[in-house]
């Protein structure tokens, strides 16, 4: 496993978005494991477009999972 680029001060931030959806665009998506993080540290109510772009389809596949798990589906 790879260490966090995402420093965990970032993921603690407070986001108002004044009721606008956040755009998130995740470029290195891999297996959506930093992109999660992220996900999950949002607060619930706060609306979310999420963009995660990977050349590579087997990244891709992986990190399907585990952005629908953190989604509800709804990415």
């Amino acid at each position: 496993t790879g260490r966090s680029l995402v420093p965990d001060e970032s993921l603690r931030t407070n986001v108002s978005t004044e009721g606008r959806p956040l755009s998130v665009v995740d470029c290195t998506l891999g297996g959506g494991g930093h992109a999660s993080a992220l996900l999950q540290a949002l607060p619930a109510d706060l609306p979310v477009r999420f963009h995660g772009v990977d050349r590579d389809p087997v990244a891709l596949a992986a990190a399907e999972p585990k952005l629908r798990a953190v989604t509800a589906g709804a990415y």
